[in-house]
């Protein structure tokens, strides 16, 4: 938790306090596992991120939310403010300045291997994975990971267009997609989601849309014996809607 003592703040794990600072990032303190803690903390009129008590590169500013782990413990990230522009740090290592990154970035994947965050140059925003950014698009609004943090699924917005790219390859045009829905299958191999064309909904597996219904309300969600089903409202009241990958 964190403490203050006069003007100055320190963060007290298992009863011990740690160095003073002039300021403690708030919601800033996250835990790796029982032994590893990174929060951030002001230093005059510069910011850090302290990792297991040794304080890291000194920034303009530390971006909000907490510093991220990997599920693995062994890499953390952050986003932080280097005069007018934003850039990501991972293992204190800072990468390309961006004018923004995005909100809940940068995130790493299952198998702790890969990283990946959102950064905007003007208007368009790029998916930058382990560093290298994908080509830009107007607005990027969903990102997924496959189960084995091998595959990435994301969602983005071309010329009013959504289309979800599955390892760079652009899937059909919709308007727009339901929140939180992009999913892959356990093994991996599959991609779901619910998209909407036209004022109509539809349940996406592999990029091959399903019939349209006027809402779908739950769903998708990968079953048993690897079909994807979700709840849609018909002209007949609530259905099950099934499909099933290729």
């Amino acid at each position: 938790y964190g403490a203050r003592k006069g003007d100055q703040w320190f963060v007290v794990v298992d009863g011990k306090a740690g160095p003073a600072y002039d300021g403690i990032g708030h919601g800033s303190l996250t835990f790796a596992d029982d032994t590893r803690v990174a929060y951030s903390v002001q230093k005059g009129d510069k910011w850090c991120v302290v990792v297991e008590g040794q304080a890291g590169p000194q920034y303009d500013g530390i971006g909000g939310g907490d510093p991220v782990f990997s599920p693995d413990g062994k890499h953390m990230a952050y986003s932080a403010q280097n005069g007018g522009n934003w850039l990501v740090v991972v293992d204190g290592r800072a990468g390309p300045e961006y004018d923004a990154i995005g909100a809940n970035t940068p995130v790493f994947g299952p198998d702790s291997g890969h990283f990946v965050y959102l950064a905007a140059k003007g208007a368009l925003w790029s998916v930058v994975v382990d560093g290298e950014p994908s080509i830009e698009y107007d607005n990027i609004l969903a990102v997924a990971f496959s189960p084995n943090g091998k595959r990435l699924a994301y969602a983005a917005v071309v010329q009013g267009e959504l289309f979800v790219i599955v390892d760079e390859q652009p899937g059909p045009a919709f308007n727009a997609l339901a929140a939180g829905s992009l999913s892959f299958s356990p093994d991996g191999n599959h991609v779901a989601y619910l998209a909407q064309k036209l004022g109509k909904w539809c349940v996406v597996v592999d990029d091959r849309p399903g019939p349209q219904y006027a809402a779908i309300i739950c769903g998708p969600v990968f079953v048993e014996d690897g079909a994807v089903e979700c709840i849609a409202i018909s002209a007949s009241g609530l259905v099950r809607v099934r499909a099933r990958p290729l």
